[in-house]
């Protein structure tokens, strides 16, 4: 599948990674790349003086339930049925081989003395041998890995028999009409697709079309869960680390804690991130450091190649997951509700100064929580300038975002209902006649 680029431009050929080359003095002052490697073209500034930049703030994780009708599909659930059948005679470990040798074509990290990336190797075309094994299917014109089994089924969940990935792209159908509550299709966008088109709004157009093209039209569908990020250079993140410790911050959160040892999140030494928040959560951390422990070298690629513009060695990540529960809290401008994709992303700027402003805070100073004054503390100036640049980033005009449960509607019927099967079971334990009880 090709992923859609930037609106200024198309995205760039990941072909372009294999002109830059490293210049560095003698001093270690100044890189600079005499090739193309991202959609930004930039020279860092001097290790002495490091400036504070901000990467576009953008999507990182999003998922969608969609509603389809499935007449007419006999024929597409047939080629999967097919695909999943080959798919068993592949070995997990052989495909996942073949990946990692797709993963090894791509540009790859290192690190020089002073601890600063750069891109080693020589660029070349990708090993398709994973898309072209047994086991996979052509779909909305390009070839899909069709997993060997389907997913779901436990806790009364639906069961999805056929899921479909696509370098970061994951699609799982059922061969079953929808109900008012039960979708039949998944769509999740991972990070690496949604970094290369720019975000949610250039990447969902494009997969719409290409469900549409194999058949599927979406008549409904419900945004299960969004992650904005906003990548910070050159600020070290145990600089928000100390101000959580000192506890210099405002949050509604209900359940926080600092996050260290072990995982990404921190080591032996020192804690590198922290995270707080259930439903809608924020995660601070170290994102240099995360793509190293897990020797992600597409994705490190990916965001320089159209993120940040060129290697970074500090790189601190600010991180608001959004699930189902917290995106149906949201209230816009008193009235508004959140469900769709389009109606996220007409707020979606709006949404993220709440984050930033209401859910968490950080201060400049210590909060008066004894005399619960925590609105009187004032914020931390590059906390403002980051709220401002995600406001700036994602467009949009601004309205108050509040969060409100929506009220369910009682079902007087099946209240009785319930009402009566809880008297007559209470009936039959005491060993009473109940067959002359009636509806």
């Amino acid at each position: 599948m090709t992923h859609p680029g930037q609106e200024t431009s198309a995205p760039p050929s990941m072909d372009n990674m294999g002109g830059a080359t490293r210049h560095r003095t003698a001093e270690k002052e100044a890189v600079t790349d005499t090739g193309s490697i991202g959609c930004v073209r930039k020279t860092r500034a001097t290790k002495s003086t490091p400036k504070v930049r901000f990467a576009p703030v953008m999507e990182d994780t999003a998922n969608i339930c969609i509603y389809f009708d499935i007449e007419g599909l006999d024929a597409l659930f047939e080629r999967l049925e097919v695909a999943k059948v080959q798919a068993q005679t592949i070995t997990r470990e052989e495909r996942k081989k073949a990946q990692r040798k797709y993963a090894r074509s791509m540009p790859r990290m290192a690190y020089d003395e002073m601890g600063d990336p750069y891109i080693v190797g020589e660029f070349e075309s990708p090993d398709e041998e994973a898309y072209t094994m047994p086991g996979t299917v052509e779909f909305g014109g390009e070839q899909w890995i069709v997993r060997e089994r389907g997913f779901g089924g436990e806790d009364d969940k639906p069961y999805f028999a056929y899921v479909l990935q696509h370098r970061g792209i994951t699609i799982a159908l059922r061969n079953h009409a929808p109900t008012e509550e039960t979708c039949n299709g998944l769509v999740e966008l991972g990070s690496i697709p949604l970094t290369e088109a720019g975000g949610l709004p250039h990447l969902w157009p494009q997969v719409v079309a290409m469900l549409q093209s194999e058949g599927i039209m979406i008549r409904k569908h419900v945004l299960s869960r969004v992650d904005q990020c906003c990548d910070v250079m050159n600020v070290p993140v145990i600089e928000f680390v100390k101000r959580y410790t000192k506890r210099k911050f405002v949050s509604r959160a209900r359940r926080f804690g600092l996050a260290e040892g072990g995982g990404v999140y921190g080591n032996d030494m020192e804690p590198t991130g922290f995270w707080l928040g259930v439903g809608l959560q924020l995660r601070i951390y170290d994102k240099i450091r995360e793509l190293v422990q897990k020797q992600d070298d597409v994705k490190h690629a990916a965001l320089i190649n159209c993120k940040w513009g060129q290697p970074e060695p500090v790189v601190t990540r600010i991180e608001f997951e959004c699930k189902r529960k917290a995106i149906k809290s949201f209230l816009v401008a008193g009235s508004i509700r959140i469900d769709t994709v389009e109606e996220y992303i007409a707020h979606r700027a709006s949404l993220w100064k709440y984050c930033m402003e209401s859910f968490f805070r950080m201060t400049q100073g210590h909060v008066d929580r004894d005399n619960r004054h925590q609105d009187r503390a004032s914020t931390w100036a590059l906390w403002e300038r980051i709220t401002r640049h995600g406001v700036d980033s994602l467009k949009g005009e601004i309205k108050m975002v509040e969060r409100k449960r929506r009220r369910t509607k009682t079902d007087l019927p099946a209240l009785g209902r319930q009402a009566v099967g809880c008297v007559v079971k209470q009936a039959v334990y005491q060993g009473r006649n109940v067959d002359h009880l009636h509806e």
